[in-house]
Parts: C-alpha cells; sequence; structure tokens
C-alpha cells in the first residue's frame, strides 16, 4: 500500500484553488423592453378577446365544414368518371356544370350561418400570425413620408392593438416587436399631425392614430387563443379598429398598457413621445451597473534564482 505524502496532497489542493473576482459590467443603451402590464391587465384582455373572436372561430369551422363538401362533391364526381368511362362528352360536360352548380349553394349555407358571416366580417379587422402582423406594423412603419387624408381607407387598416404571445415561444421571434411598433407609431403621429387642425377633437374613437398599443399576453394564451379561431396555433394578433367588441378591448389596453416608446428611433420629436402627439421632456436615468461575482486561478509566483 502506497502512502502519498503531505507535500503531493498540499500541491492538488493549491492547483485547485482559486480565488473570488468581481467584475463591473454597464447595462446596454440599448436594451429594449416591452411595454409594461400587470399580470391581472393580460388575463383580462386574453378573456375578452377569446370571448369577441367566438364568431371568427364559427366562420373557420364552417368554411372546412363547406371545403370538405366540395372536396367531397369533387372525389364522387371523378370516381363517377372512371366508372363510365365510355360516357359522351355531352354527359360529362353536364357533371361538370352540375358540380359548378353545387359550389354556390355549400357557399350559401356559410352565409345563412349568421355567426359565421359576423366572424368573416370580423376577420377584415384581425391580422392573424406572427408574419402577417409583423408585415402589417412594417407596412404602418413606413407610411412616414406624408401625411394622410382621414378619408383614405388606409388609415382604418392601421392596427390600433397588437398581441404577442410571448411567454409561450422563444424570444429571439418575437423580439422585434417592439422596436417595429414603436416605428408604427411614431409615424401614425408623423402622419396625424398635419390633419390635427382640421380634426374635431371631440371626435376622437378607438381609430385615433397614435394610440397604438403593444401587448406580450401571459404563458398559455396561445393555446386558447387558437382554440377561440378554430386554429393550430395563434402567437400573434393584430387588431383593427372598427368592430364594437374589438374597440372594448383596444380602449382597455390604451387605459391599462404603456405605450411602446424607444427613445433613440425616430427624429427628436419622436423621443418619449405621448399620445397627443406631443415630445415629453427628456429624461436622465441613473446609470445601471452589474456585479458579476465569479472565480479566477490563484497566479503562481515564479521563482528566481
Amino acid at each position: 500500500m502506497s502512502v502519498v505524502s503531505d507535500k503531493t496532497i498540499t500541491a492538488r489542493v493549491a492547483s485547485t484553488k482559486r480565488r473570488q473576482v468581481f467584475k463591473h459590467a454597464l447595462e446596454k443603451p440599448y436594451t429594449i423592453s416591452w411595454p409594461s402590464a400587470t399580470q391581472t391587465t393580460q388575463e383580462a384582455i386574453i378573456d375578452a378577446l377569446c370571448k369577441a373572436l367566438q364568431p371568427v372561430g364559427a366562420y373557420f369551422a364552417a368554411s372546412r365544414q363547406a371545403s370538405k363538401q366540395i372536396n367531397r362533391i369533387k372525389r364522387r364526381r371523378q370516381r363517377n368518371l372512371k366508372k363510365n368511362k365510355k360516357k359522351s362528352a355531352s354527359d360529362d360536360k353536364i357533371a361538370k356544370e352540375e358540380v359548378k352548380d353545387s359550389i354556390p349553394t355549400i357557399a350559401a349555407k356559410l352565409t345563412d350561418n349568421s355567426v359565421a358571416q359576423e366572424g368573416q366580417n370580423m376577420l377584415r379587422h384581425l391580422v392573424l400570425g406572427i408574419n402577417s402582423t409583423t408585415r402589417a406594423l412594417e407596412k404602418q412603419a413606413q407610411n412616414n413620408t406624408a401625411a394622410r387624408d382621414p378619408k383614405d381607407s388606409r388609415s382604418n387598416n392601421d392596427l390600433a392593438l397588437v398581441i404577442v404571445c410571448k411567454a409561450d415561444i422563444e424570444p429571439q421571434v418575437v423580439a422585434h416587436f417592439p422596436a417595429l411598433a414603436h416605428a408604427a407609431r411614431a409615424a401614425d403621429i408623423a402622419n396625424s399631425a398635419a390633419t390635427t387642425e382640421n380634426t374635431d377633437s371631440s371626435n376622437k374613437d378607438a381609430s385615433r392614430p397614435g394610440g397604438l398599443r403593444l401587448v406580450g399576453v401571459v404563458k398559455g394564451s396561445e393555446q386558447r387563443l387558437a382554440k377561440a379561431v378554430c386554429q393550430q396555433r395563434v402567437s400573434a394578433i393584430g387588431i383593427r379598429s372598427g368592430i364594437t367588441e374589438l374597440d372594448e378591448i383596444i380602449q382597455l389596453a390604451r387605459i391599462k398598457v404603456s405605450a411602446p416608446s424607444i427613445p433613440w428611433i425616430g427624429p427628436g420629436s419622436f423621443t418619449n413621445i405621448t399620445d397627443a402627439g406631443q415630445a415629453a421632456a427628456p429624461v436622465f436615468h441613473q446609470m445601471k451597473l452589474r456585479e458579476l461575482h465569479t472565480t479566477a486561478p490563484i497566479p503562481t509566483k515564479k521563482t528566481t534564482k
């Protein structure tokens, strides 16, 4: 049995010893934060939205059922044509006309459903999906070259509220929404500056420019929204004004959720911009310093001869 000397043990222990080191780092000045909203507010918005989107879910379910009926008729026609290969050209033409005549009948079943028809009208005021919502915000942010006419139909296509299920997906996928929402909001305010004097200040509804809100909702909202609209996944929803149920949700978000604001985007007039289109006074924030606790090896002293 070999015996290890104390000097060997001391050398091993000394080689594994590390000293504690404190490293200081400044916070990144371009860190983008989401607009603040309490969990109660997020849940209230999701509850109201799921209730309002019930007609949209009925429309998608009815249209899916109608599509199945159309495909069933087409498959039946193909089977009949295969059985009757010797059928004359005139008979084949009659069969095709019968199929074309049956399609409007199925579409009529969809229009007879009042709930589904209401959902179809509501769908014109919604943008579903991350990609579609991103494209709508990009288009809205690019319309800042000139003031738009209030009677222009494009003004009604602007998003007033964007809801993102950021707790259910990877943060990198939706990290662009705060900056993009601020750019779109700043463009709306810039475009409405020239027409503010000609607009009655007492006639302000949910479509008022500059009122865009961005809400990141709690975990589990993606599944609830997808179930409400009868889809597999709904990670983001853009809402336009014009429907009473949706306008109530927009107003709730405007009251409870702060506006998206990125101080370094846009000219000086866009810095800390308010809903009234006025630039707030610049605010100096206290410098934030992070202290990281880590370890480092103990440097060995070199022996001089």
